[in-house]
């Protein structure tokens, strides 16, 4: 089995990798920050009331087991 060979240079992708190159690095970024603008877009859309019927309902069901579990 060969050895690897270390070039000295420090990377933080896989290894053997090349360090990213300028236009990489500003996709990356405006990837980045699309994914930002996209990830806050969702954060402010309502709850589904589904999802919250869901919740109350875990809540009930909590309530009861712990009450079951106190006598």
């Amino acid at each position: 089995m060969k050895k690897a060979r270390s070039t000295g240079l420090a990377s933080s992708g896989p290894a053997g990798a090349l360090p990213a190159s300028p236009d990489a690095h500003d996709a990356q970024s405006r990837i980045g920050a699309q994914l930002h603008q996209i990830y806050e877009e969702v954060l402010q859309e309502p709850i589904p009331q589904r999802f919250l019927d869901l919740l109350s309902e875990l809540d009930r069901v909590d309530h009861v087991h712990r009450q079951r579990n106190e006598e």
